[in-house]
């Protein structure tokens, strides 16, 4: 319940920050073109390329929400896909150097733990993207007949899992609980291993029956 409160507050935040003011900004620059139209005729053009990207920029910010909430890439051609878009949308778009280990062909998973590893992949991944301030991060995904293993790992700047295992500071927030709880759920074993100016190495691990 916690994690997704904690989910939902994130995205009442961008929601609010990001699409909320684009669209604030949106109607703004049509009241402004309203006015150019009688005022100063000669401007409307660039004011409407200007509203183009605006918009455009507006469309993709909430096509990146919609896909966090639910990426269909997941639904329709699974986790392997759906995992190497995400890192090159998030990652790569940042400059990390990415090492992925993933084999090409994984046959199709359960849905719950599918939609598990894409999630705590996702929660590592943003993590990297706003805290880590990494240059490069490797994921590795290992199929067994009993199990599957995902191990994400970074050069960044670490943290003290403890101190966000008591909840202190801002690390409270970094969603690693929520990833615990998760695996928990699931019957499943987690480990983290990070220190300051050390990097941090996420493993999981999730019984999948066979």
């Amino acid at each position: 319940m916690r994690a997704q409160e904690e989910e939902r507050l994130r995205i009442a935040r961008e929601l609010h920050d990001g699409i909320g003011q684009s669209l604030s900004a949106l109607v703004f620059g049509l009241n402004t073109v309203s006015l150019a139209i009688t005022q100063a005729p000669s401007e409307v053009p660039r004011l409407l390329d200007r509203l183009k990207i605006s918009a455009s920029e507006t469309i993709r910010e909430l096509q990146t929400i919609i896909y966090d909430l639910r990426p269909t890439l997941l639904d329709d051609l699974g986790l392997i896909q759906a995992l190497k878009w995400y890192t090159r949308e998030r990652l790569e778009a940042r400059d990390v150097r990415v090492i992925l280990e993933i084999p090409e062909h994984v046959p199709r998973l359960p849905p719950e733990i599918e939609t598990a590893l894409f999630r705590i992949a996702q929660e590592a991944i943003t993590n990297i993207c706003k805290h880590a301030e990494a240059i490069e991060a490797r994921i590795r995904l290992a199929l067994q007949p009993q199990w599957v293993e995902l191990e994400i790992a970074d050069n960044g700047i670490g943290f003290i899992w403890s101190e966000v295992q008591k909840g202190n500071g801002a690390c409270r927030g970094w969603g690693l609980l929520g990833i615990q709880e998760r695996v928990e759920l699931l019957g499943g074993e987690m480990k983290i291993e990070s220190a300051p100016g050390q990097g941090t190495r996420l493993w999981v691990r999730l019984p999948i029956g066979g």
